[in-house]
């Protein structure tokens, strides 16, 4: 392995984003890493600004997939014993990569290290710090993550032996992918934390996670699998049945207001399903 870390950057026609990002990895004090930028299509000038910024990036161009393939197809190639991923909207301080991997060696049971975060738009600041206390957590997160998404995708680092256990992002996934591994990654390996906001995540630039039918259908399939395969935990169960029900019910005012009848009625028939299981 060349590098002890495999930075992957998946990107879609974000070039002047993309390069903002792109320095923010190259001023890691971490040097021993790799970075790898996985055009997904792009149209713009993508290729001629990764070709322009350094020889040692690694560029790789596939067929428009969406992110989650985008992701894998990063970690087909990826050569590092460790493995983060960053938006190309996204931007990490420059010790993100020396605090993570002082933090996992120094556990070396966890499977993954997450961080705190700041948020920002195209304004400035949003919030210069995101988790709140009960979100600060060591050991087993998987409840806390079925009750909700709170690690964000530029914001932690996996050891790769994990992915050969829990697999990789789901393709027909997608904006819900990255909760879908965090959930599998979290019933398998222990977690690390590091209290302090070493990376910076833009708030929706592409307006993706304002997607409501898009973003629901997918948390639903997300549940729809744990379901089937979750054990006999009860307090697990009762997550899944109140996420699925919540799920339902933001779909069924979506088509309320949207003026769709037929799915107002699937959705508000699924909602009692879920509130009488």
């Amino acid at each position: 392995m060349d590098s002890k870390v495999s930075v992957i950057i998946p990107t879609y026609n974000r070039c002047r984003l993309l390069a903002e990002t792109l320095t923010s990895v190259c001023r890691q004090t971490w040097h021993d890493h790799e970075i790898i930028v996985v055009d997904d299509g792009s149209v713009d000038g993508t290729r001629r600004l990764v070709a322009a910024s350094s020889d040692q990036l690694v560029y790789h161009h596939i067929q428009h997939a969406g992110a989650s393939a985008a992701r894998n197809a990063g970690l087909d190639i990826a050569g590092g014993e460790y493995i983060a991923f960053l938006d190309s909207d996204d931007l990490w301080k420059p010790r993100f990569l020396e605090r993570m991997m002082a933090a996992l060696d120094a556990a070396p049971v966890a499977g993954f290290v997450y961080c705190d975060y700041a948020t920002f738009d195209a304004h400035g600041m949003v919030q210069r710090a995101y988790l709140p206390p009960q979100h600060k957590q060591r050991g087993n997160l998987f409840t806390q993550l079925l009750e909700t998404d709170f690690i964000s995708t530029g914001a932690l680092l996996i050891r790769r032996r994990c992915f050969h256990r829990i697999g990789r992002f789901d393709p027909d996934l997608e904006i819900a992918h990255d909760w879908d591994l965090w959930l599998r990654l979290a019933r398998e390996f222990d977690a690390e934390y590091v209290d302090e906001p070493l990376a910076c995540i833009r708030i929706d630039s592409d307006g993706l996670t304002r997607n409501t039918p898009l973003l629901y259908a997918d948390n639903l399939q997300v549940l729809a699998k744990l379901r089937q395969s979750i054990d006999g935990n009860r307090q697990h169960r009762r997550l899944i049945r109140r996420n699925m029900f919540a799920a339902h019910r933001a779909l069924f005012s979506y088509f309320l207001g949207a003026r769709h009848p037929w799915r107002v009625l699937k959705h508000f028939t699924l909602m009692l399903t879920m509130r009488f299981l």
